[in-house]
């Protein structure tokens, strides 16, 4: 689901709760749905994808990108979280700007080996990730890999690097 507001000035506040996309738990489940929130200040393409799941457990993952119908760099400028036992696994190589994992009751899977999630910034169970380079499940960039953390793959969070003006 999207809903994007156009009129300047214009908030989610009082809608809390009022927009969710929660997966089932029957015959193994489904992964929990997105929703994506964009206000006019934030600009196209820059809003919120969450994954809320209610607090049901299962199995099933909401892929990003999705297997089917997937469109690379979607997501290039928007910031994913991830809450209330939502599962998140990473099906290819893409770029989003920011993830937010909110406990070790979420689920993150990297992929397969070769699949890299591009990013700007992480924080993982409220320990946030600012460090430049790959994280894998082997070796977390010099830290200790949170628990719900599996797969393959990698998250790369790219350094902001130095800007040089000369005149």
């Amino acid at each position: 689901m999207a809903v994007i507001l156009t009129g300047s000035g214009a908030d989610f506040s009082g809608f809390a709760g009022a927009m969710t996309t929660y997966g089932i738990v029957l015959y193994g489940g489904s992964g929990a749905g997105t929703v994506y929130r964009q206000t006019a200040a934030q600009g196209t393409g820059r809003g919120t994808v969450t994954i809320d799941n209610n607090a049901l457990t299962t199995t099933a993952r909401t892929e990003i990108p999705p297997v089917t119908n997937a469109v690379l760099d979607e997501l290039r400028y928007a910031s994913v979280i991830v809450t209330n036992y939502g599962a998140l696994a990473v099906t290819t190589s893409d770029r989003i700007q920011s993830l937010t994992v909110a406990t070790l009751n979420e689920p993150l899977n990297l992929g397969t080996n070769g699949t890299v999630l591009t990013l700007n910034s992480m924080t993982i169970t409220n320990i946030t990730y600012t460090k430049g380079g790959l994280y894998t499940t082997n070796n977390w960039n010099g830290f200790t890999k949170p628990a719900n953390v599996t797969g393959a793959g990698a998250i790369e969070i790219r350094s902001k690097g130095t800007v040089l003006m000369m005149r």
